[in-house]
């Protein structure tokens, strides 16, 4: 049974959610862009370090009074949830039957005398439209509830949808706002749609929680359309109407609007009736929508952001307006995605986790009214931390895949903070490899901070000796990687031009990292990079951080050659060489079956009579010693190591790091046999993205497949899963909430296929390892403006292609595994292309290109047969 404390969330990116959970009760909601504060339902986290304190409703019902109800004739009314408010009906604990896949929600009801009762919730999340930055940015959810006559006699039923007018509560991180002067209630209504809005008169305490809510259903042929507005606790008027005296008596409400506006309880409600006979059923489209247009940037008065459905929507009662009318549309768009997904052979368990594992592209969004763009980490655990690039390396792939152009604001912005030679960081003090001292001098320059800002995008900190997320060397190299990756993807020369400069000062700055000449940055112990804790702190060379290094100078060098400067690329190319090198001299060890030690420190002895003392080296086998490995796959830049060590040192984490961990595997391993806890999202792109790309599906999906099971057997709440797991076989959520990081599953996607796409050269892979499972049926691959569906076999390979955006998409270089005598075909005909084979595959070459448009198909396979 899953948890109550969290469920699907429903709204829109930049827009805030609401969460209709499995006991039935409304939580966590933060349309009031409260991203930091949400409200019922969660403890926030005070400064002084004591225990939480309670948000504004009791987690037990979630917001009281925002529930769906049902009434049938002989049976009564229900309240939809498992506790509301005194008075109301509930379900039995456990009653509702709840199926969530992201960004939607399926649930069925106890039977209310031979009536059947079920809902289907979504928002819109059209992932591959032409509208889809207006249809994934809409501040509202549909329910649509359901009720079929399974008896043999009539029945009179109603549905019915109540919100609380919660305008004027929120907050930031750690700052509660609960200001509910001015609320008010106000019906709207036409031949087609009845909508009641929930809003307030006057300034509110702070600008964010200024704006409305509206509730909307559509008119149903023979039914009729109710509503009322009301005060729960109003008790010295015997003639208040309440939903419970109303509803619950006949199944309508009274069309009063009966305020008592002393009160801050306000309670709206609308509800659909009509009689069944047999056989017949009652469909009632409900919607909340909001609209709150105003984010202060937090601790810098006088700028608001404004969000981004403001340039599309003027109210809330718009927005539900929109969304009744284009409902049909809408759900049809979002299911596009999902069924390209479904059509596929990934296992079910896994198609869900990608869905549900898109969940933080509304719950940790931040998109203003000019189309700046980020993500928060993990709120409210982070208080306010937006964007940190660590993070983003391995949660970005729904935002480069689906909307570039947010992707390349984010990044900009980061680069544009970059610290540059006039700036005031640029001089600060680092720690000292040889006297193990904060003493040494740094000039910072070209150095990238490692998050946007705090609840505001107008900077970040530089850190502290004990947390120096400014020096942090993987920080600055991550996002050169992204960089290049993005360009990558999109050839988008004007990027180009302004991150190249900015590409090679943040390279430069590593290069000032490294302070005994072997052209690797040292760490310092805890806090030294993103990847390490506590339990198990990296000092000096870490094979985790190397690696990334050889990733970042091969993106750089392809970025130096893109802007033409050649001397650039081969000083890239040979530091490139030589921190490899030295990496496979020094870190690899063949004991127990072979692999990259974590870290190993020739200046340890400098170390010896301070605070952070520590010996030469760790044995320990970490489960991201090979990201950077990943990064050089997922761009067909070659690989970091020798192969061979590749593989052996995936194995190894397969059987050191995995297998024997019954959920998350461990971070890291210690030949002695300890274990740590685990941070799933590294280990699904870092350890499982590279095996898939070397052909070992097996030892990838062991991994996919635990991660899985402690977010939905372990934990039992797939919507909010954290970073840190540990406890008994790292199956207890530690540390996080709604962690930015879950879509890290999307990136295996084109690791399953050895997919490469190359916009600037035309090129694109397609070389799957095709262990496990050993054919592809219509694997999806998203890409900016485009999506493709990849079958694949040892006799064949084909391109389905999807949507694309614009004239079409232009090949010119296609390389594919090696088949014998290969035939080339493009929509059954033969296409003209030159062959040309190698160890690791073939490339077809398509002379001067040619341009693929939706529903083409491309297929090469074995002309022998037999």
């Amino acid at each position: 049974m899953l948890k109550p404390r969290s469920g699907v969330p429903l709204g829109g990116i930049g827009a805030g959610k609401v969460e209709w959970c499995p006991d039935g009760a409304f939580r966590n909601v933060t349309a009031q862009g409260n991203v930091e504060c949400p409200i019922a339902g969660r403890a926030l986290n005070l400064a002084d370090g004591s225990d939480a304190v309670p948000a504004f409703a009791h987690d037990e019902c979630g917001i009281a009074g925002a529930f769906l109800a049902a009434y049938v004739e002989g049976d009564g009314m229900r309240v939809l949830k498992e506790r509301d408010l005194p008075g109301h009906r509930c379900l039995e604990r456990g009653s509702i039957g709840y199926h969530g896949r992201f960004p939607i929600i399926d649930a069925n009801f106890p039977v209310m005398r031979d009536v059947s009762l079920s809902m289907r919730a979504f928002s819109s999340l059209d992932l591959t439209g032409p509208d889809r930055h207006r249809n994934c940015a809409i501040p509202a959810a549909e329910f649509r509830l359901r009720a079929e006559n399974h008896g043999t006699r009539e029945r009179y039923v109603g549905l019915a949808f109540s919100w609380a007018n919660i305008v004027g509560k929120g907050g930031y991180a750690l700052c509660i706002i609960n200001d509910m002067r001015g609320n008010t209630v106000r019906l709207r209504r036409d031949d087609e749609i009845v909508q009641l809005d929930l809003t307030h008169t006057g300034r509110k305490v702070d600008p964010r929680v200024e704006g409305s809510y509206t509730l909307s259903v559509a008119k149903e042929q023979g039914a009729e359309v109710s509503y009322l507005g009301w005060s729960q606790q109003v008790t010295n008027d015997p003639d208040h109407p309440t939903f419970a005296g109303t509803f619950g008596k006949d199944g309508r409400l009274p069309d009063t609007i009966a305020i008592d506006w002393g009160k801050a309880d306000q309670m709206a409600a609308l509800a659909v009736s009509r009689s069944l006979a047999p056989g017949e059923s009652l469909e009632a489209c409900f919607v909340l929508s909001w609209y709150f247009p105003h984010f202060p940037a937090n601790g810098f008065p006088g700028i608001d952001y404004g969000k981004a459905y403001t340039r599309w929507f003027s109210d809330s009662a718009e927005v539900g307006t929109f969304m009744l009318e284009h409902r049909e549309r809408l759900w049809r768009q979002t299911r596009r995605w999902q069924e390209l997904i479904e059509e596929s052979n990934l296992p079910p368990w896994f198609q869900e986790e990608l869905m549900n594992d898109l969940f933080p592209v509304v719950s940790n969004t931040l998109w203003t009214r000019d189309g700046s763009f980020s993500v928060y980490e993990s709120p409210p655990d982070m208080r306010g931390c937006l964007g940190t690039i660590d993070q983003r390396a391995v949660a970005g792939a729904p935002f480069a895949m689906f909307f570039p152009d947010l992707a390349r604001s984010e990044l900009l912005r980061f680069g544009r903070q970059q610290v540059n030679e006039g700036g005031v960081e640029r001089y600060g003090t680092h720690w000292d490899v040889t006297t193990g001292r904060f003493t040494l001098p740094l000039d910072r320059s070209g150095a990238i901070h490692h998050e946007l800002g705090w609840d505001h995008l107008e900077g970040a900190d530089a850190g502290n000796e004990r947390w120096l997320t400014l020096h942090w060397p993987d920080v600055t190299l991550l996002w050169v990687l992204q960089v290049a990756h993005l360009y990558q993807w999109t050839a988008d020369r004007e990027f180009l031009e302004e991150v190249a400069p900015r590409v090679r000062a943040a390279v430069d700055f590593v290069g000032r990292l490294d302070q005994d000449g072997d052209g690797i940055p040292e760490l310092w112990g805890p806090g030294s990079c993103s990847y390490d804790s506590d339990a198990y702190p990296y000092y000096g060379v870490s094979s985790y951080v190397a690696s990334v290094q050889v990733a970042a100078l091969a993106a750089a060098q392809m970025l130096a050659r893109e802007v033409g400067d050649e001397a650039w690329a081969a000083q890239l190319g040979q530091w490139c060489t030589r921190v490899a090198e030295s990496v496979e001299a020094r870190l690899w060890t063949d004991e127990d079956g072979g692999y990259f030690r974590a870290w190993i420190d020739p200046h340890h002895e400098a170390w010896r009579q301070t605070r952070r003392s520590h010996g030469p080296l760790s044995a320990g086998c970490t489960v991201s010693q090979l990201a950077g490995h990943w990064f050089l796959r997922h761009m067909g830049l070659g690989g970091c190591f020798d192969p061979g060590r590749v593989r052996r040192a995936l194995s190894a984490i397969s059987r050191h790091n995995v297998a024997p961990v019954r959920y998350c595997p461990a971070d890291e391993w210690q030949p002695d046999g300890t274990r740590s806890q685990g941070w799933p999202y590294y280990t699904l792109v870092y350890f499982a993205g590279s095996a898939l790309y070397e052909g070992l599906g097996e030892k990838a999906w062991e991994a996919v497949r635990r991660i899985r099971d402690a977010k939905y057997e372990a934990d039992r709440s797939p919507w909010d899963a954290g970073l840190t797991w540990g406890g008994e076989e790292n199956g207890q959520m530690r540390w996080g909430r709604w962690y930015m990081s879950n879509p890290a599953s999307w990136w295996l996607l084109p690791a399953l296929g050895g997919a490469v796409w190359d916009a600037p050269r035309e090129r694109l892979v397609t070389r799957p390892g095709l262990s496990d499972p050993a054919e592809l049926v219509r694997l999806p691959l998203f890409y900016p403006g485009f999506w493709l569906q990849l079958n694949a076999s040892p006799e064949r390979t084909a391109l389905h292609v999807g949507q694309v955006d614009g004239p079409g998409l232009r090949i010119a270089t296609w390389e594919v595994r090696a088949y014998a005598d290969p035939v080339v075909r493009l929509n059954g005909a033969r296409a003209p292309c030159a062959v040309v084979g190698s160890k690791d595959g073939m490339q077809i070459r398509f002379e001067p290109g040619i341009v693929l448009r939706e529903g083409d198909r491309l297929e090469v396979s074995t002309g022998r047969r037999g």
